[in-house]
């Protein structure tokens, strides 16, 4: 019974086919193309030049928008170019906007 049955080979690649979908002729072929090779990821490095730590998943981004490791991460490590001094500055004022006026006193309230 089982003698007259072929042997299936599933080893063999299948041969390359045309399908034809709303004029669109599709083409199936075997064989993998060059172009769809998987991207190799590098590691996330410490943007510092000299240093070559790789980043942790905890690592920040500092305000001058680059990543640095937990040595450099601090703005006098890595000489950062965003200015912290004007940033505080204007907070400060923006709070001493809101919280300015008439000074409640508890003197005032008896």
């Amino acid at each position: 019974m089982n003698a007259h049955k072929p042997k299936l080979n599933f080893t063999d690649k299948l041969p390359p086919m045309t399908i034809a979908i709303d004029n669109k002729i599709i083409e199936n072929t075997s064989q993998t193309s060059n172009t769809q090779d998987k991207k190799k990821t590098t590691p996330k490095r410490c943007q510092l030049k000299g240093c070559k730590k790789k980043l942790s998943i905890t690592a920040f981004d500092c305000k001058c928008e680059k990543r640095f490791c937990n040595l450099h991460i601090y703005s006098e490590n890595h000489n950062c170019t965003f200015d912290y001094k004007s940033l505080y500055k204007q907070n400060l004022i923006d709070r001493a906007e809101l919280g300015g006026g008439k000074v409640d006193k508890v003197g005032d309230r008896v």
